[in-house]
This record gives C-alpha cells, sequence and structure tokens, in this order.
C-alpha cells in the first residue's frame, strides 16, 4: 500500500466551530506528511469572514440547525470517485451532524473505508455503526462511554509546537504596557466573572494586572459592564472577532499567565482544545478541575468555584520562578508528546491499518 494516501475530511470548516479548528490543525499536519486532503464540508452557519475556501474544499451538507436543507450526495460521491479517495475521515460531534447527513454515510463507506473521531460520546440511535471501520478517541473515557468494539485508537488533540517569543516584544508589538498580564481564550468557556473578580482582590497588589479575553462576541457586554462594575474598565482588552492562530499565539507570547478557568461542563468524555493552545504559547497555564480538563495533569489545575485559591496561584506563578519553571517543565513534555506531526503520524498509521486489513 502506497503511503501517499488521498484522504476525505469530514468536518465543519472556516466557521466558529472547535471541530473546524481542530480538523484546520490535523489536516495541515497531514498534508505536511506528505497526503493529499480534500474537505468535504458543511455549509457555514456563522462563516468567519477573513476565511475563504480553497479547491479542496466541497460543502455538501447542513448542520443540525438546518437539516431541513439536507445533503448533496451526488457531490460528494462525485468528489470521492474523481478523487479517487482512499479514506474517508468524519469528524464527529453529536448536535452537527443532522439525521439527513447520517443517512447519507452508508453511500460513502462504500467508496471508501470511514474512520470516525468521536469529540463527545452522544450518539443519535440512527449513528450508522455497521458502516465505520475504525474509531478515533481522545481518551480511553470516551471510547468506554459509547462502548466502542471495534478498531480504535486513543489519540488526543495534538499541540503546536510553536517557538517562543520574548515577552516584551510580543507586548510592544500588541502595545501592551502592564507588567502582569493573563490572557484567555477559546469559545466562551472560561469564566470570566471569576477571574475578574480574583484580579480585583489583587488589584492593590498589582495595579497595573491586565486581562486580554478572546472570546465570542455575545459575550463582551456583560463582561465589559463586571470590569466596571469591579473598577477594572481599564485593565482588560477584549478581541471580539475570531482570530488566527497566528494572532491568538502573539497575545499568547505576550502574556505571564494563560488561564482556563473553566465551570462544569456537565458532559463526559470530551476534552479541551483551547487549553492545548494555551500550553503551546509556552507560558504557566492555570486550568480548573472540571471534566473537560481531566486528561491533563492535576499540577495544573486548581479547584473550580474558589476565588482564593485562583488567587493563591495567580500570585505563586508572578512571584515564584521556581513555580513558572515547574509548570513549563510539564507543559514542555505535553508538547514533546502531542506535537501536531506526532499527532498527524498517528492517524496515518491507523488509516493504514484499515487499508489493509
Amino acid at each position: 500500500m502506497n503511503d501517499h494516501l488521498r484522504i476525505a475530511m469530514i468536518t465543519t470548516w472556516n466557521t466558529r466551530c472547535g471541530i473546524a479548528e481542530y480538523s484546520k490543525s490535523l489536516t495541515e499536519a497531514l498534508a505536511g506528511l506528505g497526503h493529499e486532503i480534500d474537505i468535504l464540508a458543511s455549509y457555514p452557519v456563522r462563516p468567519v469572514p477573513e476565511k475563504s475556501d480553497g479547491a479542496e474544499v466541497h460543502r455538501w451538507f447542513y448542520t443540525g440547525w438546518h437539516q431541513e436543507r439536507g445533503v448533496d450526495l451526488a457531490k460528494a460521491l462525485r468528489v470521492l470517485q474523481e478523487r479517487e479517495t482512499q479514506v474517508i475521515h468524519l469528524q464527529y460531534q453529536n448536535f452537527i451532524y443532522a439525521p439527513p447527513f447520517l443517512s447519507a454515510l452508508h453511500s460513502l463507506a462504500q467508496v471508501a473505508p470511514l474512520v470516525v473521531t468521536f469529540h463527545d460520546p452522544l450518539l443519535p440511535p440512527g449513528f450508522p455503526h455497521a458502516d465505520c471501520q475504525a474509531g478515533i478517541f481522545h481518551t480511553e473515557e470516551t471510547a468506554a462511554l459509547i462502548g466502542w468494539g471495534k478498531r480504535k485508537r486513543v489519540i488526543p488533540i495534538g499541540i503546536y509546537n510553536w517557538p517562543d517569543e520574548n515577552r516584551e516584544a510580543a507586548r510592544e508589538r500588541l502595545q501592551i504596557s502592564s507588567r502582569h498580564v493573563l490572557c484567555s481564550l477559546g469559545l466562551g468557556r472560561t469564566d470570566h466573572r471569576s477571574v475578574l473578580q480574583a484580579m480585583q482582590g489583587l488589584h492593590d497588589r498589582y495595579p497595573d494586572l491586565f486581562y486580554v479575553i478572546i472570546a465570542p462576541p455575545d459575550l463582551y457586554n456583560r463582561t465589559h459592564e463586571l470590569a466596571v462594575d469591579l473598577g477594572l474598565g481599564e485593565n482588560f482588552r477584549y478581541l471580539n472577532h475570531f482570530p488566527p492562530n497566528e494572532e491568538i499565539v502573539n497575545y499568547l507570547h505576550a502574556a505571564d499567565i494563560a488561564v482556563f478557568y473553566y465551570g462544569e461542563f456537565g458532559i463526559s468524555g470530551v476534552c479541551s482544545a483551547a487549553s492545548r493552545l494555551g500550553i503551546a504559547g509556552r507560558r504557566p497555564v492555570i486550568l480548573s478541575d472540571v471534566k473537560l480538563m481531566r486528561d491533563l495533569p492535576d499540577s495544573l489545575k486548581v479547584p473550580y468555584g474558589s476565588i482564593p485559591a485562583l488567587q493563591e496561584r495567580l500570585v505563586e506563578l508572578f512571584e515564584n520562578p521556581g513555580a513558572v519553571d515547574t509548570a513549563l517543565q510539564i507543559q514542555e513534555q505535553l508538547i514533546r508528546q502531542y506535537d501536531w506531526d506526532l499527532t498527524a503520524a498517528a492517524h496515518v498509521q491507523l488509516y493504514l491499518e484499515v487499508l489493509n486489513s
């Protein structure tokens, strides 16, 4: 079997969606290993204006929000056949894929073997188990919750091995003058209220404490109002667009600490991709001890719901170089272990196993 593979990735794409961002990272890594990737994508519900589709992107289905519009199965089959696709890889998350889409998978699986990454364990009764040749899970917990009995591989979410940048140079470029900088990012799961309350309690100690928040636009008004009420109206910057990774890493490099203080998500078997971007920024991260972070080291976590505990960890990372070094050593090991190139190579190994079986 030729190790140069032609892969069709079924996913959301160029939209404000964690699955789309994960798929982009994996696709770039697979292409970097020399494989050809076609994107069989959904029509975007919340498109990102600055992102455009290339020739390899073929939109053919609607997500769960517009399931009544159906799927263009003929288009998807035509792409698979014209491109002589060898492996179809579905990036699955429960609420994205509607019944009309799931019904179409059987026809696609007749063209090439179907591999599925399960980003959560919530499968509807109509999920086509029989058409799946292999399952990929980010943790053993997710596989156990689904009760997957077929070929499987546990492949955690990848972490970028970005080069570090001088903190002061990043701050100068971003016009941040503070000496104590926090950064949060993601799709809005960070409890910004608690972080701002922790900042208020530390304001006398660090009057210049500054918080960069990268989150959806709909959270801006209440976050701004709370910051003003707490006397921190000049102590934060809110990026209310959907920045590319190149912009996100600039802010991570400008920060002293990346904060992922999540409340309980409520669903087991789901992992945080945003926190891995934080780890890749090579600044100490603060995580909360919730299900979404279960697969990451406990030594990087604080108990959720205790603002004094969050404040204590912030002070430790601002004032104790040994604590910073310890956190960064742990994070460097994670970067080496889950480098996106290694993650992509693990996918290729599974693809080849399926094709050779």
